[in-house]
């Protein structure tokens, strides 16, 4: 069996990326994440750092947002796990 590079499924560097059905903030599990987009802007080991779209920084709910802040942590972007997410091409966002 041969590999075919054009189905590496790894996230790099630049991605856009789509949060996986299920998934939640590894900090705070209450806060659902799923169908979040964004693009991926640094990459650690298994983690990667996504800036969240305008979209879904628009959509974002306030709830979210506060909770974000008032621990000093950024709303823009937020550190995931790379298998929490997946490439995603131009389409409706499912939040």
């Amino acid at each position: 069996m041969s590999s075919d590079p054009s189905r590496d499924c790894s996230i790099r560097l630049g991605d856009r990326v789509r949060v996986k059905p299920g998934r939640t903030d590894i900090a705070y599990d209450e806060i659902l994440l799923e169908g979040w987009t964004g693009t991926v802007c640094e990459v650690n080991g298994d983690m990667c750092c996504v800036r969240w779209s305008d979209e879904t920084l628009e959509r974002m709910p306030e709830k979210y947002r506060q909770r974000w802040q008032g621990e000093g942590l950024p709303v823009d972007s937020l550190w995931l796990q790379k298998d929490s997410v997946e490439s995603y091409c131009d389409g409706a966002e499912s939040f």
